[in-house]
């Protein structure tokens, strides 16, 4: 073969060079000879090297966040599109959780949605996730069957843990066989009937109408105690999902900690005795009670107004 063209009869020239610029004759492409790398040469090499490492580890960064830490959040969407997926992806995670009561993973991964979407959804988005009107969320509001609060930005506002019990509930009387329209109101009617059986002030102690220190703890009592009646595993363990993320979140004392978690890996039984407990002990753990928002609105409504 003529060792002036190359392969496919390319003429080559008399010299070529190779990526570092450096000249070598004819001979040199049939059978290259190897040189020493400068220094300075070295020096580049590695640094283009580590350059091109980092660049790798930002963008698989960059993608398993993107997925894990946000699930696919694209910054594109708008405010309202993004609350709506991140309430969407809570109620999956919390799906998930009641499978797994013991992954702290999935516990972890939900509080982080949590933090973002907030503590609070307007009235619009939830009348939205729940597939009614606004006038008929007003309306449900307004008869007290929906708690709300008003929010930092002004306005009354939905609990997003009333809001994901209620969606829930919605998506329970959906599924195939159930109801397909008007699913809310059944739902609400039941809180409604459960509040009117409800005998709060037979559940707790007679107190004295002029002590106003007195009457929260009472109220506390009557909650936890019909609460109890219907208490199952699956609402203790949901709290003690609680716990762990007050604990996670410093939002709770680790001696009060530690004592409701040797009281929620007890048998339901024993849950039951012990939140209802009319002592120093039950009243000291009631304070900070990670059963709390379990019973319905209009049930909560109707101890505040027996227990006085």
């Amino acid at each position: 073969m003529d060792r002036s063209c190359g392969q496919f009869g390319t003429p080559l020239g008399p010299q070529i060079s190779d990526d570092r610029g450096a000249a070598y004759d004819l001979v040199m492409v049939a059978e290259p000879k190897r040189r020493e790398w400068t220094p300075d040469e070295v020096r580049r090499e590695e640094q283009a090297q580590r350059a091109t490492e980092q660049s790798v580890l930002s963008s698989q960064s960059f993608h398993f966040w993107a997925f894990f830490g946000n699930f696919g959040y694209d910054d594109g969407v708008s405010s309202v599109d993004r609350k709506r997926e991140l309430f969407q992806n809570i109620v999956r995670l919390r799906r998930a959780a009641r499978e797994a009561p013991g992954n702290r993973d999935i516990l972890m991964v939900r509080s982080a949605l949590e933090r973002e979407l907030g503590e609070t959804v307007s009235l619009r988005l939830a009348a939205s996730l729940l597939g009614v009107s606004h006038t008929a969320l007003r309306r449900w509001i307004k008869a007290g069957d929906l708690p709300t609060v008003f929010s930092r930005a002004g306005r009354d506002e939905v609990p997003v843990s009333a809001l994901v019990e209620l969606y829930e509930a919605v998506k329970r009387q959906r599924r195939p066989g159930g109801r397909r329209s008007h699913v809310l109101e059944p739902i609400m009617s039941e809180g409604r009937s459960r509040a009117e059986r409800l005998k709060a002030h037979e559940l707790v102690p007679e107190g004295d109408d002029r002590d106003s220190h007195e009457r929260p703890e009472r109220r506390s009592l009557a909650y936890h105690r019909a609460l109890g009646r219907r208490l199952r595993r699956h609402m203790v363990d949901q709290a003690r999902q609680t716990l762990w993320q007050w604990r996670d979140a410093d939002k709770i004392d680790p001696i009060y900690a530690d004592q409701w978690e040797e009281v929620l890996s007890k048998p339901v039984a024993e849950v039951r005795r012990a939140i209802g407990e009319d002592s120093q002990a039950g009243r000291d753990l009631r304070q900070n009670s990670p059963f709390a928002g379990m019973l319905s609105e209009p049930e909560r409504r109707r101890i505040m107004q027996q227990v006085r």
